[in-house]
């Protein structure tokens, strides 16, 4: 659709005015833990993105010490700001002492007090989809031309001063920029190209954050997705493929340091299918699922079908993949759409979307793969940021 059409359908929230100090008391509890939680502290937000067109992105909380459960905090710790979040919510990110949320149909990034969930300013981004941050600044990926233009445009990454919540500068990105990730004084953004099927981008964009200039690209897969770097200097993005003959792929990038980017070196990680990840160390979770190529599926003329999700982690260092699954009983998750490691106890978060259009779930599973939890969420739950109360 083109961003100027989304900007006529998907207005701006209205009427951001004085905030409540509310506090986050759980509303009521979903299930529970079993024996409580080990090493649990502070809260897990979860951002519901919500169907498009409908105005129902939410954002609901787990206290992590209690296990108890808030939904729909937004408007009621913001009375006078907005009755809901927006249309789509694309990412949920916490940075020092703010969360930031982009809520993509409604152009816009949310900002808001980490530990109340408390709304501290908006930001107007057309066609906003995810976050990653550097220094005093946010980065947001945009799916809108830097100087505007419509869907077949190249995208943009939008700097925002984190202390003003202004855009200071913009550059120039691939088709329909995706997630990014900061590494060597470089912002790596995954392209997908997503509005130009079957004609999908496969680059990742090389940005100088010294200049905030674009250097080049480095070319991976079709439709790149998610994307982490970690601490060995090495990158990781995910591939949706075409959805249909081409399936979801991990790949591993070795960045050219300081020559040109398409230099650099990617390897793909055989066997390994890529739909979401996350990063605990030097173990990346990653679920995969997707679509089976056609050549897979019933030799009786059946269309691709869709693929069982696969729990793989794989040791960063070695790029060795493990075997077995993380999680027991994987059967049970019917959708799974976002993942969530903890970076202080074992514990693993997956949400499940279900059928897209009822409400969704938080599973919580231990360093043993056993579950601990289960809680009802909002529509299609996908994004997730720890918040750690202070000692």
């Amino acid at each position: 659709m083109d961003i100027k059409r989304i900007l006529l359908i998907f207005s701006l929230l209205a009427g951001f005015s004085a905030c409540s100090e509310k506090s986050l008391a759980p509303e009521r509890e979903e299930g529970g833990f079993d024996e409580g939680m080990p090493g649990g502290s502070g809260l897990l937000y979860i951002l519901n993105e919500g169907c498009m067109g409908r105005n129902s992105a939410r954002l609901d909380v787990l206290d992590l010490g209690s296990g108890k459960l808030s939904t729909n905090v937004f408007p009621k710790v913001n009375p006078g700001v907005a009755m809901s979040l927006g249309d789509v919510g694309n990412d949920l990110k916490i940075y020092g002492s703010k969360m930031y949320a982009t809520i993509s149909c409604s152009n816009l990034v949310e900002v808001m007090d980490a530990a109340t969930a408390r709304h501290l300013g908006a930001i107007e981004i057309p066609g906003c989809r995810s976050l990653c941050f550097d220094g005093d600044y946010a980065y947001v990926s945009s799916f809108a031309g830097k100087e505007g233009g419509g869907t077949r445009a190249e995208g943009h990454v939008a700097k925002i001063d984190t202390l003003t919540l202004k855009v200071v500068a913009r550059c120039e990105a691939g088709y329909q920029p995706e997630d990014m990730a900061v590494s060597g004084g470089r912002l790596y953004v995954a392209n997908s190209g997503g509005y130009r099927a079957p004609d999908y981008d496969d680059r990742v964009s090389v940005i100088n954050l010294g200049n905030f200039s674009l250097e080049g690209h480095v070319r991976v897969a079709p439709n790149l997705h998610h994307l982490l770097a970690d601490r060995h200097g090495q990158l990781w993005v995910s591939s949706r493929g075409d959805l249909r003959t081409i399936p979801s792929s991990l790949h591993r990038i070795i960045p050219a340091g300081n020559e040109r980017p398409e230099n650099a070196k990617t390897i793909r990680i055989e066997g390994v299918s890529a739909t979401v990840m996350d990063l605990r160390g030097d173990s990346l979770h990653v679920i995969g699922g997707g679509y089976l190529p056609a050549s897979q599926t019933s030799a009786s003329g059946g269309t691709a079908g869709r693929e069982g999700s696969t729990y793989t982690i794989v040791d960063v260092r070695s790029c060795k993949v493990l075997e077995g699954s993380f999680i027991s009983r994987p059967e049970e998750i019917k959708l799974p759409y976002g993942i969530a490691a903890d970076p202080v106890s074992e514990l693993i978060f997956i949400t499940d979307a279900g059928d897209y259009v009822t409400s969704g779930k938080l599973l919580c599973f231990d360093g043993m793969g056993n579950e601990k939890g289960a809680f009802t969420l909002g529509e299609i739950p996908a994004h997730m940021a720890f918040w750690k109360r202070r000692p």
